[in-house]
């Protein structure tokens, strides 16, 4: 059993030895750190530790963060979205209620627009009411079309929001001389008639 415990000392002896012997000859000699890399390269270490526990944990803390990256990503794109389904709710609200009000004027403004002369003026106010609503509204839709990532209609917007409104003088002036040609093609025609 002595014999034994010699043996066991003399192997552990020879063992440190030669580590210490390989790790000055490691540090000291490259012909021996090339020799001694070009060995271990062969070993197939990596797949010694393919399933160890820190190899495992590495992998996890990598997809966690991965995972938390692209959950930071979705919660931004989440709270973006709402932000434009909460503007588009706005100005849908806002185009309702302004369609609403002009329905209520154009309805309130009949009785007054049908007196001759008197509802001209009327007649203008609520147009340029109308106007000025209907370019609201372009606008309203080109943002929520932005919102959708759509091209917004500018050319529309062009349109309606360019729109003039003859005023009450310049409408009058028109409508004196529509009855002045109105009367001279009827009286023309009533005297080719009677003649």
């Amino acid at each position: 059993m002595n014999g034994l415990k010699t043996a066991k000392n003399a192997v552990f002896t020879l063992i440190v030895l030669g580590l210490l012997s390989t790790n000055v000859l490691l540090v000291t000699s490259a012909k021996f750190h090339d020799l001694l890399y070009g060995a271990l390269s062969n070993f197939p270490y990596d797949s010694l530790f393919s399933n160890s526990k820190s190899k495992q944990y590495q992998l996890l803390a990598e997809e966690n963060d991965r995972l938390k990256k692209k959950n930071a990503k979705l919660e931004q794109q989440a709270a973006s979205r709402r932000m434009k389904i909460a503007r588009a709710k706005t100005l849908s609200r806002n185009i309702t209620k302004r369609t609403a009000r002009n329905v209520a004027l154009n309805v309130s403004s009949v009785a007054v627009e049908a007196i001759p002369y008197l509802g001209i003026g009327m007649i203008v106010s609520v147009t340029i009411a109308d106007v000025a609503a209907g370019c609201q509204n372009v606008r309203d839709t080109n943002e929520i079309l932005s919102i959708l990532d759509e091209a917004p209609l500018e050319e529309m917007e062009r349109k309606v929001c360019g729109a003039s409104v003859p005023s009450v003088d310049q409408l009058k002036a028109k409508i004196d001389a529509v009855q002045r040609s109105l009367g001279d093609a009827i009286g023309g025609t009533i005297y080719e008639i009677l003649h």
